[in-house]
């Protein structure tokens, strides 16, 4: 039985595998059909002022120029009078339009300003749409849109899956046909699991890029202008225990006082006390000595 010639095959599509990863783009031959030596005079010369006029990649067969694709994201702070209205007006909004919050972070203080921050997806296309609206319902602080164009890198990463799917088939029916040696087995899974992880990698890349170039992110931040006030009113049971809590504290400050006052009047008081105590003690001494004499 003849043996396939496995190492130098697999050498060979190992350093073709290689040339694709490194050249994803590349050009291919085309022939063009000679002309004919002899047309008749109108049409030879529509042909030819045709030729002059066409672009050089029409007349070569050139694929045509990719689709452009860029990543659109903004930042918009604006203040509003309350914040539910404007929360309950936002939301009606991007659900009309197909978008939605994707994190949102509110700050409520009782009696102090809140403030918002928040991030909104919507179809790329809807985003000037969602600016306008802020800028006519809402009052715009500052406003920045920013677009960056990422059609080189869109392209690249396409050419690097479709580029690595033919050296993944080519390396699957290596495998199948082979009659190598379990080394050179070996060496073509190896080689067939980095392409696989390689696949996997430039896909999920592909997928971030397909999130951020189909919807577009919006920071907003907003302020309230009016301060909060809780309306939740509170329970029979929280009223009780708010009271004896009140309570409580209040006797505590009266003790504290208290002690406090006989402090500050316990200087004042111990010379009275002292001459008070020996009115009382010397005359008691004198009738004791009289008695016993």
């Amino acid at each position: 039985m003849n043996r396939f010639p496995f190492p130098g095959v697999l050498v060979f599509l190992l350093t073709a595998c290689g040339a694709a990863f490194q050249a994803p783009h590349h050009a291919e031959s085309v022939a063009v059909a000679p002309a004919p030596m002899e047309e008749s005079g109108s049409e030879a010369e529509d042909d030819a002022g045709a030729l002059e006029a066409g672009p050089v990649d029409a007349r070569l067969g050139a694929s045509p120029s990719p689709e452009v694709r860029h990543i659109r994201t903004g930042h918009v702070s604006v203040a509003v009078t309350d914040y539910a209205p404007f929360s309950r007006e936002l939301e009606a909004w991007l659900s009309a339009a197909g978008g939605f919050v994707s994190d949102a972070s509110l700050s409520h203080v009782d009696g102090e300003v809140s403030h918002a921050s928040l991030t909104v997806r919507v179809p790329a296309a809807r985003l000037d749409g969602l600016v306008g609206w802020t800028e006519e319902r809402l009052r715009v602080e500052s406003l920045s849109i920013t677009s960056r164009d990422v059609t080189a890198e869109w392209v690249d990463v396409e050419a690097r899956i479709e580029n690595q799917r033919r050296a993944e088939a080519r390396l699957r029916g290596l495998l199948d046909t082979s009659t190598g040696s379990l080394t050179d087995v070996l060496a073509v899974e190896r080689e067939l699991a980095r392409v696989r992880g390689g696949i996997e990698a430039a896909e999920g890349r592909m997928r971030v890029l397909s999130d951020q170039v189909g919807l577009a992110t919006l920071e907003l931040s907003v302020r309230v202008d009016r301060p909060y006030a809780a309306r939740v009113s509170p329970t029979f049971g929280e009223e009780a225990a708010a009271v004896f809590s009140g309570s409580l504290s209040a006797m505590g400050r009266t003790a504290r006082g208290l002690g406090l006052v006989g402090i500050a009047a316990l200087p004042w008081l111990t010379p009275p006390a002292l001459v008070a105590g020996g009115l009382v003690v010397i005359p008691r001494r004198r009738r004791r000595a009289m008695a016993v004499g």
